[in-house]
């Protein structure tokens, strides 16, 4: 994008291909790879993820958060933001005590939105730069199936 909002184009023999050369920003994960779209906060290793584990296509395994702080942790399964405003719709599932789960907007600070199963509840948790926020979820339980 050039500084005024519009999206400059890149000529390559004679095409033209937008400088942002994936503009997926939805995934079903049906396919055997993750989509472009996606990146890995480090070098990945092939243990952090399935997309073919389970029914639903992507499953990301628990892994510590590094140092207590998300920008130490590589595992963060990451995609740039398609938009200055727009909407993100997922489903989490919490098999063990003590997981927590949700979606990290990253950068030079983060915030991350996550459920987190602790002593038989699904707690909501808001964290800034760390700095955590929680809530019980309404009922003490997420929304069926999620």
């Amino acid at each position: 994008m050039s500084d005024n909002g519009e999206r400059r184009l890149r000529r390559s023999r004679g095409r033209r291909w937008p400088t942002n050369a994936c503009d997926l920003s939805s995934d079903d994960f049906e396919s055997p790879e993750l989509g472009r779209q996606w990146q890995w906060h480090a070098n990945h290793e092939p243990h952090w993820f399935s997309l073919g584990a389970r029914p639903r296509p992507l499953r990301l395994f628990a892994r510590p958060v590094l140092n207590g702080d998300l920008a130490d942790t590589p595992n963060l399964l990451l995609q740039k933001l398609p938009a200055r405003a727009f909407t993100v719709t997922t489903t989490v599932e919490l098999a063990g005590h003590g997981e927590r789960a949700g979606l990290v907007v990253m950068g030079k600070s983060h915030a991350a939105l996550a459920v987190q199963r602790s002593l038989g509840q699904q707690l909501l948790t808001l964290s800034i730069n760390n700095a955590r926020l929680r809530g019980a979820c309404p009922g003490g339980r997420a929304a069926p199936g999620r």
